[in-house]
């Protein structure tokens, strides 16, 4: 083997290796990152659940995007955040009015998409512009939609 081709060996293995490095960090930054976004939504999570008035206003500050209901409430979604709407007592969401709204009726999420409404297998339905969604079923959501849970429980989306 030639002194060239040493050279060019070794200048070729140093840089797969500094390649490989820098591929190994900014995979550990996204993770880091990721990791990050969940554990600042399950902190958010909890505090909306322990105390909605002070879990609403900071969620406020980081929101993306919200509901208003006929009431004139808004309930703010940040990054991340992932709340649940119906009669249950844990419910992030309340409408304690509706007797034919399900314990835990729909599911709003944050994702890196947009914000994402998610039917919880009800019976008395979800209804999006007018369209209702399977049990089960998942609608990104723009704004401006209006949102029916059951037969008297209307919202309004908003994108911030």
């Amino acid at each position: 083997m030639g002194a060239f081709q040493v050279i060019a060996t070794a200048a070729l293995a140093a840089a797969t290796g500094i390649l490989t490095a820098l591929i190994t960090a900014r995979l550990q930054a996204r993770n880091e990152i990721r990791k990050w976004e969940r554990e600042k939504a399950i902190t958010l999570s909890k505090l909306i659940a322990e105390d909605l008035t002070k879990g609403m206003a900071l969620a406020s500050q980081l929101a993306t995007s919200y509901i208003r209901d006929s009431a004139g409430r808004k309930f703010f979604f940040a990054p991340g955040a992932r709340l649940i709407v119906g009669r249950d007592p844990e419910a992030a969401i309340r409408f304690d009015d509706e007797d034919s709204m399900s314990r835990k009726h729909a599911a709003f999420e944050v994702r890196s998409d947009g914000t994402w409404l998610t039917d919880l297998h009800t019976v008395n339905g979800t209804i999006v512009n007018g369209q209702r969604l399977s049990q089960g079923e998942s609608v990104r959501l723009n704004d401006g939609d209006t949102i029916r849970f059951c037969r008297n429980s209307v919202v309004k989306f908003h994108d911030l």
